[in-house]
């Protein structure tokens, strides 16, 4: 049996190996599989985290996201050319070698240095709490029906009120439901189908009220803005304004200059 290699693909004399090929097509196919799959995942970890905790400060994402668009980049690149190197031989094997390598040295060395400074990778303290039922949205088997859900509603809008859990920067939906007395499931089932919101915009809603309360309280005026929002439940400059500016389409500055003096 007399084997040779041309353009990548494997002969036994002279006969393409269909084993071989169908490699080398699941070599090509695998990369965009693997992308998407990617993208669901970190979509899908986005949300569980909205619908868990009220405060991301120390949660950051955008360096997945660029993992995600360079690896797509890089695709985008090499997918192409080694189509065309198999099929056509438009380059050699070697140098389409010595391409992916360098890709990946670029890929496993970012996802390196970006990873060794998200220290919630390692300690996994503002993950410990988040269940995997809240990402599957499977209500229908929840047990909660629309009358039940009505009336928990109303409790959490009762306890929110009356009792102000927003004030604490670190609350989450595991502490908020234990006071209700429900599953973390049944909350988020709550909250998107009675207020058509997640977790963090319920939450940070309260607390972007609380901060206007306190803006309009002339006994507040001597404080700062950013003493009002880490005394509303803010746990950051950053979070605070960004959150602000969302609820009320305004800065801080500018909604507190607009307050009647």
């Amino acid at each position: 049996m007399r084997l040779s290699i041309n353009n990548g693909l494997l002969y036994l004399d002279g006969e393409l190996s269909r084993s071989w090929l169908v490699f080398v097509v699941l070599f090509l196919v695998i990369e965009p599989v693997c992308l998407v799959l990617f993208y669901r995942l970190l979509r899908s970890y986005k949300k569980r985290i909205f619908d868990t905790l009220s405060n991301t400060d120390r949660i950051n994402l955008s360096w997945l996201y660029v993992l995600f668009f360079l690896w797509l980049l890089i695709s985008l690149i090499l997918v192409p050319i080694g189509t065309l190197t198999i099929s056509r031989g438009s380059l050699s094997t070697g140098i389409l070698e010595l391409l992916i390598e360098s890709a990946s040295i670029l890929f496993f060395f970012l996802v390196g240095f970006y990873g060794v400074q998200q220290t919630t990778i390692f300690s996994n303290l503002e993950l410990q709490e988040i269940p995997i039922q809240t990402a599957t949205r499977n209500y229908e088997r929840s047990g909660l029906n629309p009358q039940r859900a009505k009336e928990l509603h109303a409790l959490l809008l009762k306890l929110i009120t009356e009792e102000k859990p927003y004030l604490d920067g670190d609350l989450t939906a595991g502490i908020l439901s234990q006071m209700l007395g429900i599953s973390v499931n049944h909350l988020s089932q709550v909250l998107n189908q009675q207020q058509n919101q997640n977790f963090f915009d319920f939450i940070n809603s309260y607390r972007v009220e609380e901060v206007i309360r306190r803006m309009k309280d002339p006994r507040n005026r001597h404080l700062t803005l950013l003493a009002l929002a880490l005394d509303s439940g803010f746990n950051s400059k950053t979070s605070f304004n960004t959150i602000f500016k969302k609820v009320t389409k305004q800065t801080p500055s500018e909604f507190y200059k607009s307050l009647p003096k």
